[in-house]
């Protein structure tokens, strides 16, 4: 792309040149940004910065769309994971045993990541409606949690190390769910209710 094409995107906007960039595979040499008087420009704000990297984000999904769910897959679920173990904590805190805590904390995570991946990982996809797609992703979901509930509770109930290390055993269940999960995610909840175009 030449200069002068460049030049004549800047009312489109700076998402129309990335379009052009990402989608034509074209080769990106830095220039410094200014205005037309040659002074710098400093009036991008963190929202626009933000919308930026989520058209980024959209345009990642459409070039590498499998490594790039993947990746963002991955990133939801490490929200979620921080939201699995503080509930996880601080029920055990009030009181609630260990393994009755390790299964309500699914739930906040699980509607907490399928938020998440509804706006995000799956962005691409046909928007259905929430109450449905939530109930699709949770019963998608269920072979996951029995994965991640039944590796932590035989872990933590005959393995003594794993018993004195519970932290340990969730991560190994979590580890071992989120194969499923990601399945059941693309297969089911986020599935594609018509063939890709093109």
């Amino acid at each position: 792309m030449s200069v002068l094409e460049v030049a004549g995107l800047q009312r489109a906007g700076f998402k129309a040149a990335l379009d052009r960039v990402v989608r034509g595979r074209r080769r990106v040499v830095g220039v410094p940004a200014a205005s037309v008087d040659g002074s710098r420009r400093h009036d991008v704000n963190w929202r626009r910065r933000i919308d930026g990297l989520l058209h980024l984000h959209r345009l990642c999904l459409d070039r590498f769309p499998t490594s790039a769910r993947i990746a963002s897959f991955l990133a939801v679920g490490a929200t979620g994971l921080v939201v699995d173990v503080a509930f996880y904590l601080g029920l055990q805190g009030i009181g609630v045993e260990h393994r009755v805590a390790r299964f309500v904390a699914f739930w906040p995570a699980v509607t907490w990541t399928w938020r998440l991946n509804r706006h995000f990982t799956f962005v691409d996809r046909p928007r259905t409606a929430p109450v449905m797609q939530w109930t699709r992703f949770v019963a998608g979901s269920m072979t996951g949690l029995a994965v991640n509930v039944g590796t932590y509770t035989a872990l933590t109930t005959f393995v003594a190390a794993f018993d004195r290390h519970r932290l340990v055993a969730l991560a190994c269940g979590i580890v071992l769910a989120s194969v499923v999960n990601y399945s059941s995610a693309t297969l089911y909840a986020y599935r594609r209710t018509r063939p890709p175009s093109g």
